[in-house]
């Protein structure tokens, strides 16, 4: 990385030299018809112009003796200088390293841009496939990684991405955590991933934080620091085959609920929105289920119960959060009347 940002920084060196050589040899030349010709300032520089460029129009005024030897040393050193110029700011234009650069001022303008979204620290196996849920769902987030081949291919692949080791908070900082959603901390060690929750939390109290652990023993040490979750994924990935091997039709639908590439339905929450219609309705009388289609399989009141298979005198309230089963339309209109 750092040959390549000194071959690309000698190359801008290059060029802006080249610029002003060009810049140079314009007043030279315009000053030098002046002083020979007795021509004014706009006549000079026209004939040093078409000069150096080769335009091949006629002199402004016939020149003088003086004049004409003048002109065949510029031409001469001119669009040696003019040709150098142009290959070099050809040579800028088309390297990688500046096609590299110009993508990164375009990703840096979007990620300043960027709201309620998600930071993923860490794009290894599990970093991965998060990203790949997020853009299937057309979830924001922003990645962080220490790895340059990993940074450059999602830089490449336009994913919003910063360099950086997700331990430092100026990495953090760089990722969004002020306008931040939540942070999914998914770094290849536990310790790494400790440290990331307990920077976060100490920067944004009420940021929603998930965590990978490599084992259960170490979930407990991620709370305390800070994660409002914490996942184990060879524990879940454990419970996960038993599931398939003793209910594999209860997987095969939670797959497609949750997971399907052609989602035809979704298992998807909403939460019901300050003023919104629902909030102090009996969920019987909401009309959930006749104006939406959706179906609700569980609430999470605003005190933290999780109410499953509720039935259908509950009542609900502003900040209910509503689990509910449906195509993504009638999600979206579910959507539409909790808030």
């Amino acid at each position: 990385m750092a040959r390549r940002e000194t071959l690309h920084l000698s190359l801008l060196w290059e060029l802006r030299v080249a610029a002003l050589a060009v810049a140079m040899l314009v007043v030279v030349g315009t000053l030098g018809y002046m002083a020979i010709e007795g021509w004014g300032l706009l006549d000079a520089f026209y004939m040093t112009i078409i000069t150096i460029f080769t335009v091949g129009y006629k002199e402004v005024h016939d020149l003088s003796p003086p004049g004409q030897i003048y002109t065949a040393l510029l031409i001469v050193f001119g669009v040696g200088i003019a040709l150098w110029a142009g290959a070099r700011l050809v040579q800028f234009v088309v390297s990688p390293d500046t096609q590299r650069l110009l993508r990164r001022q375009r990703m840096n303008a979007a990620m300043s841009k960027l709201r309620d979204h998600f930071i993923i620290c860490g794009y290894g196996r599990i970093g991965r496939e998060v990203c790949r849920v997020f853009r299937r769902r057309g979830v924001p987030f922003a990645v962080g990684d220490v790895d340059e081949a990993v940074t450059s291919e999602l830089l490449e692949a336009g994913c919003p991405v910063v360099h950086g080791n997700c331990t430092d908070d100026a990495t953090l900082l760089a990722l969004g955590l002020i306008h931040a959603r939540g942070l999914v901390a998914a770094a290849g060690t536990d310790a790494d991933n400790t440290f990331i929750v307990l920077s976060a939390r100490a920067m944004r109290p009420d940021l929603y934080i998930v965590a990978r652990a490599t084992s259960p023993e170490v979930e407990g040490k991620l709370r305390v620091a800070g994660a409002n979750r914490v996942v184990t994924p060879y524990q879940i990935g454990g419970q996960r085959m038993a599931a398939a091997a003793v209910q594999p039709t209860i997987v095969d639908f939670l797959d497609v609920a949750m997971h399907g590439a052609e989602v035809s339905l979704a298992l998807d929450e909403v939460r019901i929105r300050d003023g919104s219609a629902l909030a102090g309705m009996a969920l019987v009388d909401s009309g959930i289920r006749q104006q939406s289609g959706a179906v609700i399989v569980a609430i999470k009141h605003v005190d933290g119960r999780l109410n499953s298979n509720p039935v259908p005198e509950t009542l609900l309230g502003a900040g209910d959060i509503l689990i509910a089963l449906g195509t993504v339309q009638q999600l979206k209109d579910l959507a539409a009347l909790a808030g």
